[in-house]
């Protein structure tokens, strides 16, 4: 099962194609139909169907986003695609996805930030280790033992 950063990654990724997909088209080019308004529904759905794999624990620790209107609007694309409001999509790719994203990216940040700090207390953890471990091997070494009985 995937784990939720990487769900994250995946609407970082549909947002940046939907956004990629929206700034070589402009809104009337999307409301004609076409390659772009299909890349810039199927990047909305990647987005939403990502949000619903994301684990409860993760949607409750963020009620700020409203998860369950962005699976809606999944559902809505998949299902009901004959009934969408098309300027309603443009505003959702061209305004409120890049909004998503920008949280999303800012949890993922806080995310690396705690795993880095972490990685950071470990690597310090281990080297007071072995220089503790490394001073207490040397105490134990016969040879060290014999020299400071002689005086060496």
């Amino acid at each position: 099962m995937r784990r939720d950063s990487l769900r994250l990654l995946d609407i970082v990724g549909a947002a940046d194609a939907a956004s990629g997909y929206a700034m070589q088209i402009d809104h009337e080019q999307f409301l004609a139909g076409g390659v772009g308004q299909d890349a810039i529904l199927r990047q909305l759905t990647v987005a939403g169907e990502a949000a619903c794999k994301l684990s409860p624990e993760f949607q409750l620790r963020h009620p700020q986003i409203p998860w369950h209107k962005i699976i809606g609007f999944r559902h809505r694309v998949v299902h009901d695609y004959f009934g969408l409001d098309l300027d309603a999509v443009w505003k959702i790719a061209t305004v409120e996805l890049p909004m998503l994203r920008a949280q999303v990216w800012s949890f993922l940040r806080r995310q690396m930030a705690r795993k880095t700090d972490r990685h950071k207390k470990s690597i310090e953890n281990r080297r007071q280790f072995l220089e503790v471990s490394g001073d207490l091997a040397e105490r134990m070494d016969p040879i060290f033992v014999l020299r400071r009985a002689r005086g060496c």
